[in-house]
């Protein structure tokens, strides 16, 4: 139930059987289709059309079956499919259509702040969320004060996709606020998780932020000897052109 309450989607698949009944419904399948969520944004069933010997089939269920399509056919997204490869392309290309629809957009940006009435709850809001909202809404509040549970939730969510927390640090880097939190912890976090993204990051920064660069090469969180060294060959390639000039 815990996951039926807080999930976006529900996909149903049927051939011949409605399922086993419950005290509520005609089969445990069909109770949580019907089953409320305000969470949920769409259910989406498909009836398979593909052929069965008639030794196979079960009248009772059948009966079920048919009287669940009739009623939920103006409920929810209602397909039949003819086989496995019929159902994938449909489902494939109905999803493509409910994205553009807006019906898979999840709580981010202005409407995860917008329902956050104080840090604790937005603190909250960050940790229920994929890293990409976290992302976004890092981007929306980077220039507001809040407190250091924001900027932690939104570090421990982001890390668990280092590209995002890549793409964060970057961000941070190039509008000037390497001393807010998640940069801070954010380096180190990337730097413990995955050594090549923590690499890739470096490579990016040394031409945005010199200063922070320089400061990341000679801490100890950099551990790859190779590419220190490549680091070190860039940096004293640098230092020569930089003499030249002068």
């Amino acid at each position: 139930m815990d996951i039926l309450d807080t999930c976006d989607v529900v996909i149903g698949i049927f051939w011949t059987r409605a399922g086993t009944p419950t005290r509520n419904a005609a089969s445990g399948s069909i109770e949580e289709i019907l089953r409320e969520s305000p969470k949920r944004r769409i259910t989406m069933l498909y009836f398979s059309n593909k052929p069965i010997p008639p030794s196979r089939v079960d009248t009772d269920q059948t009966l079920e079956l048919i009287k669940f399509k009739n009623k939920v056919k103006k409920l929810s997204y209602y397909d039949v499919f003819e086989d496995e490869k019929d159902l994938e392309s449909k489902l494939y290309r109905h999803i493509q259509v409910k994205v553009n629809e807006g019906k898979f957009r999840p709580m981010w940006d202005s409407d995860i702040i917008a329902a956050s009435e104080n840090d604790e709850e937005l603190a909250n809001q960050i940790n229920n969320h994929f890293p990409l909202v976290a992302e976004n809404v890092l981007k929306k509040i980077i220039y507001q004060e809040h407190s250091d549970a924001v900027w932690n939730a939104i570090t421990k969510k982001l890390i668990k996709s280092p590209s995002h927390m890549c793409d964060a640090l970057i961000f941070l880097a190039q509008i000037g606020a390497c001393n807010n939190l998640v940069f801070r912890n954010g380096c180190v976090e990337l730097a413990q998780k995955s050594q090549p993204d923590f690499c890739t990051f470096l490579d990016d920064l040394k031409s945005i932020n010199r200063y922070e660069f320089e400061k990341l090469y000679n801490s100890e969180l950099l551990q790859d000897d190779e590419f220190k060294k490549y680091l070190k060959r860039i940096i004293k390639r640098d230092q020569k052109v930089e003499q030249a000039d002068d």
